[in-house]
């Protein structure tokens, strides 16, 4: 039987112009039988991708990309959240230039100008006083401050001399009346990396316990 001019149009459109007039049914039932004797891919089971996918994210959170998280947890600004995916050098204090600048008012002025600098390379933190007259405290333990009334022979240190610290996740940092907590997510971290906790304390003879009550700081 000699297939319609509609059909004929209808194979041309669909690519199939190839196809001779006479035996286009044999010819296509011949490719029929050739693409049912190719073996067939099996598909990908959906259900098998989403539990994959359940659990790596599971283990390694919703997004694999290390960040630092600094939460304020006490002050005018608690609550607000700072994040950093990037490696980067933050300042923490009053003065308008600070990459985490606080509120210049009554209730931070016992934050420094220039308080405290941390140094962050995700999933890596390390913190470091710059000489503020207050003190920067992690988990209670003070890290560094400005000498009060230091001797002749013992000369204000400058900030860069100041020793550092490694952060992990959960660590608590003090500002004067500020606080921070710090949160490390999204890398596996360093299994040596312990909390302040246990690295020490600083030498409370270079940082006088009891700062003076109730002065404001314009240091710079």
């Amino acid at each position: 039987m000699r297939p319609s001019a509609a059909l004929l149009r209808t194979l041309r459109q669909a690519g199939y112009g190839w196809l001779q007039v006479e035996g286009v049914r044999q010819q296509l039932m011949r490719m029929a039988q050739a693409a049912t004797a190719q073996p067939v891919l099996k598909q990908p089971d959906s259900t098998v991708f989403a539990t994959a996918f359940k659990e790596f994210t599971t283990v390694f959170g919703d997004s694999p990309t290390a960040r630092v998280t600094l939460t304020v947890t006490s002050g005018s600004l608690t609550g607000e959240e700072f994040v950093f995916q990037e490696p980067t050098t933050c300042i923490i204090g009053r003065a308008k230039d600070c990459q985490l600048q606080l509120p210049n008012d009554e209730q931070h002025n016992t934050v420094s100008r220039y308080h405290c600098a941390l140094e962050i390379n995700p999933p890596m933190v390390r913190i470091r006083d710059l000489g503020s007259l207050h003190g920067t405290y992690v988990n209670g333990q003070m890290i560094g401050r400005r000498a009060i009334n230091p001797s002749q022979n013992q000369p204000q240190p400058s900030p860069e001399s100041l020793p550092d610290y490694a952060l992990a996740d959960g660590d608590e940092i003090r500002l004067g009346k500020v606080g921070l907590r710090v949160t490390i997510v999204g890398s596996e971290l360093d299994p040596n990396q312990t909390s302040f906790d246990e690295t020490g304390l600083i030498d409370q003879t270079i940082f006088p316990a009891n700062p003076a009550a109730n002065t404001t700081d314009n240091h710079s």
